[in-house]
């Protein structure tokens, strides 16, 4: 897959369900805070994301699913660590 060059610290619109964002507010290392200038639209949350913000985000998700014992918050915070790979297969800023 080619990778789209963008510069670095451009930011990307990320959308969450309401679910997707209780469980990354639920992440350890990242907080009741996160996302609260999100804006609302069609019942999904948006936020713009630079990559780098996303892949630490992305590995406070991992480090909470590994670390979790309920088999569907794994299970649905795999699918948030999937999601975001998917904008660092996409994308790279390091151009």
């Amino acid at each position: 897959m080619n990778r789209k060059s963008i510069d670095h610290g451009t930011r990307l619109p990320v959308s969450f369900s309401a679910q997707e964002l209780e469980d990354i507010r639920g992440c350890s290392m990242i907080g009741e805070e996160f996302g609260r200038c999100a804006a609302v639209a069609s019942k999904r949350l948006h936020l713009d994301l630079s990559l780098d913000e996303i892949e630490e985000i992305q590995g406070h998700i991992a480090a909470d699913a590994n670390d979790t014992l309920d088999a569907k918050r794994r299970q649905r915070l795999d699918k948030l660590f999937d999601k975001f790979q998917n904008f660092l297969d996409r994308y790279d800023d390091q151009g």
